[in-house]
């Protein structure tokens, strides 16, 4: 079906480069609304799909986890499809897109978050994560800075994400459901971050049935941390989220840690940052 609305070859390059010169047309077109740029990422994310699936022998020799990337390659497939069928829908749907702001927090949940970040600085001292609503009156979201693990790219360096506890964006309120983690400029080149939303795809976010509030955000941060050291890339639940990382990791190993200590240069220095003398000379005395 999709073949014949954009009237391409049905075969995998002609799909992937005609959804391509659509998702190009929507975006460079009068219409630069959000949702152009959407079918743009899911047409670029398609076509590193098909050149993953070209290259899936040298990924199962190096690993034996190709399978497992190809065996993925109708979700993009899918997810560009329903990205056409809303960019066709009215304007009126197309144009309902929940705008998040104080009036989405309720009382019950205002004491839930507050009484969840106290409890996150009575307990983050020293694990390298922390926390914080970006003002008073913006609850539902957070700012959170994770130090990079030791032996990764990331090492002496803070990424910055954002946390998201809207009702309306999670489905739910918390502590019931999770919110959404979002990782801000620069995004790292890592399987499990999107690359052009920066949402973390890991279990414990995705899955309702795992989830649990027991260690509250404190152990989401963890989790990621521990995720930007050993990237998943064999669970078919949390597949790669951008499968050219994957594609470095599992198969140009060098040129994947070279691209992330580029992407770094760009994060603050983390808290216990060893500097080199050039730049720690140049930071002032207090």
């Amino acid at each position: 079906p999709l073949c014949r609305l954009l009237r391409i070859s049905p075969s995998p390059c002609g799909l992937g480069a005609g959804l391509l010169r659509l998702a190009r047309g929507f975006l460079h077109g009068p219409n630069r609304s959000r949702s152009n740029h959407s079918l743009y990422a899911l047409a670029v994310a398609l076509e590193e799909m098909l050149l993953a699936s070209a290259d899936g022998r040298e990924l199962r020799a190096s690993t034996g986890a190709g399978s497992s990337l190809s065996s993925r390659g109708t979700a993009p497939l899918r997810q560009a499809m329903q990205a056409i069928q809303f960019l066709q829908a009215p304007a009126g749907r197309a144009a309902a897109v929940h705008v998040c702001s104080p009036s989405c927090i309720t009382s019950n949940l205002s004491r839930a978050l507050l009484a969840e970040l106290m409890n996150l600085h009575r307990h983050c001292a020293g694990s390298g994560v922390s926390a914080f609503p970006e003002d008073e009156t913006r609850l539902h979201t957070w700012t959170a800075f994770v130090e990079g693990p030791e032996g990764t790219p990331w090492q002496d360096r803070r990424v910055r994400c954002t946390l998201r506890f809207c009702p309306a964006c999670c489905g739910g309120e918390w502590p019931n459901v999770a919110p959404k983690l979002i990782v801000n400029k620069p995004v790292p080149h890592h399987p499990n971050i999107d690359p052009c939303s920066g949402a973390v795809c890991m279990d414990l976010l995705r899955d309702r049935d795992a989830w649990s509030c027991a260690g509250g955000v404190r152990a989401i941060l963890l989790s990621f941390r521990s995720l930007l050291a050993s990237p998943n890339t064999s669970d078919a639940a949390s597949m790669p989220a951008n499968l050219a990382a994957a594609a470095d990791m599992l198969g140009r190993p060098e040129a994947y840690r070279e691209t992330n200590e580029t992407i770094a240069l760009g994060m603050q220095w983390g808290t216990h940052a060893r500097r080199p003398p050039a730049e720690a000379s140049e930071s002032p005395t207090l």
